[in-house]
């Protein structure tokens, strides 16, 4: 968020905060100056104090504290027989308990999941209520034994008997908890659903604020009356502030926080309308066309986790690009020949052929169990030779390229902006055993001269190409002259071979192979980089199910390293379960209502590599729908998680399972639970359960 967008939303936020106390104040005035009961401070802090709640709610508890206390200094200047610290602290505490219970309900717990186990049955209902009763009264019994100075006579009131207030005090708790069993006859269980937690919290509130409204009476007003007499009379009316409060709660959780959801909407749709105005200003986008080309393996063993991480991330962002309306044109290349292949083709004594179509159909199969749907061509060495020894005789021809000994060398000296790209140009590393066929150590092979393992016929002998070419080659004869609009790979291939590549092509064409280059982070087992020579490495092929990785590369930042240990795949596991449940749940609902703007956010920030917002905005999705689930907070959750390629996603739930499910569902209202746990058994593999 740049500063002019700070700016105004603290104006935005300044202005709401007074406008609820400006209704703060009109509350007071009236319960303090036209009703007379309203003198009392019980209600002029319980009642009047419900927009600072409200601020606490929506703003937090910090803000609400705020609140509070400009509220109660303003109160004080209209009624000031009402200041005293007790009235102060009962003020700021109006302000921060509901900004706390709104950071522990909308950000921290997963409500209904909570909800769902705590009250699955009547038997759960009556443990809740009977536990909010003991708790309720032993905190209260605990303030009448800590606060109350011990005397032979209990007080100058009516009670004299601390259990007799005791016994009172549970009386009040009971009538809001039998309130609550007629909610409870009366409405559906969602609603009690939302309602019982409001109620507690509430409850908490009230017992935090009561102490202080006692003791704030007796200081302000040297009521020769015991604390606990006082505290009684608070207490008579504490049931109908506790539904007031839940009113309140009730109404923030179900008309504010959707009005303030649907502003994160409008910001989303805002942005997104942006974007599309940068995009209509970038040229080489008119033609709604994206070239991309993603470095692919060495085909002398099976890839590791880790390399597999260039080609999801890729993968999840070319499907990006189609849901944003672009042609894609997705190249990766395979290397066939190198001289890793060779020395394992002498290990096993078999062809180079044999080693590297063995492992090609290996990594094939990966990409299937991955769902990697948006390769339009995999190039390879053996079968490109003769273009790729043309490509090197157009760089000897212009005098970028020299032979010697029969190998042909890329002149790095001919290249002023070489060591650009990676940002090493004053310190090109040597190479451990120094080449006295090169004319600078920084030179690098397009063709090797060789006497081991394969060998192909060229202009320049017998030999194979260089690593560092074919890649070069591949994008000029895909895409031509102007090289792609973004080239990726692996954090490691930035030095030497992405370097090597720029400099071959812009010694030719005078452009740069890549419009952007975007590098994925390296991956890590246990704090030590995976590494085949190092034996530190988890085997693709041995991961069951590879959306597994797309999820674990989705939860992090695509530049980012990846620590890798042994509860990191239990963990994803975990919520990737979650993440089936819920799109199999969203299959309930007329899917042809979407929210089409933004959905286009979210494949916007996939387009720029910005996973933690898309993180943050399918956090948002899953809670919306958890909430509120209807027809469009299904479909914005289903059509994002679908639009993000996991393989479960083609797995779609039935019809007839659909129907299992609302019969299910009639079963439980009707209470046939035999029945429902036979429907329950034969939807137990579809997610729905």
């Amino acid at each position: 968020m740049n500063i002019a967008k700070k700016r105004m939303f603290t104006i935005k936020k300044i202005s709401f905060m007074a406008i609820l106390i400006s209704l703060s104040v009109v509350f007071i005035l009236i319960f303090t100056r036209f009703i007379p009961i309203g003198s009392i401070p019980s209600l002029k802090i319980g009642l009047g104090g419900l927009p600072i709640k409200t601020t606490g709610y929506l703003f937090g508890p910090i803000i609400g504290m705020i609140t509070g206390l400009i509220t109660d200094l303003i109160s004080f200047a209209i009624s000031p027989t009402f200041i005293h610290y007790w009235y102060i602290l009962a003020f700021i505490l109006t302000g921060i308990i509901p900004g706390l219970i709104s950071f522990i309900m909308f950000r921290k717990w997963k409500k209904e999941e909570v909800i769902t186990k705590l009250f699955e049955s009547k038997k759960n209902y009556l443990n809740f209520i009977i536990t909010i009763v003991i708790l309720t009264s032993i905190i209260i019994g605990m303030t009448i034994f800590i606060l109350h100075q011990p005397s032979s006579n209990f007080g100058d009131g009516f009670i004299k008997n601390k259990f007799v207030f005791l016994g009172i005090a549970i009386a009040g708790v009971s009538t809001m908890l039998i309130a609550v069993l007629i909610f409870w006859f009366v409405f559906k269980p969602k609603t009690i659903n939302n309602i019982l937690p409001i109620i507690a919290f509430s409850a908490i509130l009230e017992i935090c604020v009561l102490p202080l409204l006692a003791l704030g009476d007796i200081s302000t007003f040297n009521l020769k009356k015991s604390f606990v007499t006082i505290l009684t009379a608070h207490l008579l009316i504490s049931p109908i502030r506790i539904w007031v409060n839940t009113g309140l709660v009730y109404f923030a959780q179900s008309v504010i926080w959707p009005f303030i959801k649907n502003k994160n909407r409008q910001k989303w749709k805002n942005a997104s309308q942006k974007e599309l105005n940068k995009e209509i200003n970038m040229g080489y986008l008119k033609n709604k066309k994206i070239n991309i080309y993603v470095c692919g393996p060495t085909l002398y063993d099976s890839p590791h986790i880790g390399n597999m991480r260039p080609i999801i991330t890729y993968d999840i962002y070319a499907l990006a690009l189609k849901e944003l309306g672009y042609k894609v044109n997705f190249i990766h290349n395979i290397t066939d020949i190198d001289d890793k292949i060779i020395k394992k083709s002498i290990e096993k004594n078999i062809t180079e052929l044999e080693i590297s179509n063995f492992y090609l159909k290996e990594y094939i199969q990966l990409l299937k169990n991955a769902n990697i749907t948006t390769i339009k061509k995999m190039p390879n060495v053996a079968n490109n030779i003769k273009g790729i020894a043309k490509y090197i005789s157009s760089l000897k021809k212009m005098g970028i390229a020299y032979e010697s000994n029969g190998s042909v060398y890329f002149d790095t000296s001919k290249v002023d902006s070489y060591g650009t790209l990676s940002g090493r140009k004053n310190k090109i590393n040597l190479i451990e055993e120094i080449n006295y066929d090169k004319k600078n150590q920084s030179d690098f092979a397009l063709w090797k001269k060789t006497n081991i393992g394969i060998k192909f016929n060229s202009p320049f002998g017998d030999g194979r190409p260089g690593w560092h070419t074919e890649c070069s080659y591949f994008i000029k004869k895909e895409f031509g002259k102007n090289g792609v609009h973004i080239h990726g790979g692996g954090v490691d291939l930035k030095f030497p071979h992405h370097e090597n590549e720029n400099a071959q092509h812009k010694s030719l064409f005078n452009k740069e192979i890549s419009k952007k280059f975007f590098w994925t982070g390296h991956l890590s087992l246990e704090n030590t980089k995976m590494s085949k020579s190092k034996s530190n490495v988890i085997l693709a092929k041995d991961i069951k199910n590879m959306d597994l990785l797309r999820l674990l590369f989705l939860n992090s930042n695509p530049t980012g390293p990846i620590n890798f240990n042994s509860n990191s795949l239990t963990q994803i596991q975990d919520e990737l379960g979650k993440m089936k449940k819920l799109f199999a749940k969203t299959q309930l609902f007329n899917l042809k209502i979407k929210d089409e703007i933004i959905l286009r956010e979210l494949f916007l920030n996939i387009s720029k590599f910005n996973f933690s917002e898309v993180k943050k905005m399918i956090n948002f999705f899953i809670k919306d729908f958890n909430k509120n689930p209807n027809n469009l907070t299904a479909s914005t959750l289903f059509y994002s998680i679908k639009g993000m390629g996991f393989k479960f996603t083609k797995k779609l739930v039935s019809k007839k399972d659909i129907v299992k499910y609302n019969k299910w569902k009639k079963m439980i209202e009707k209470k046939m639970y035999e029945e429902a746990d036979r429907i329950r058994q034969e939807l137990k593999w579809t997610n729905l359960m």
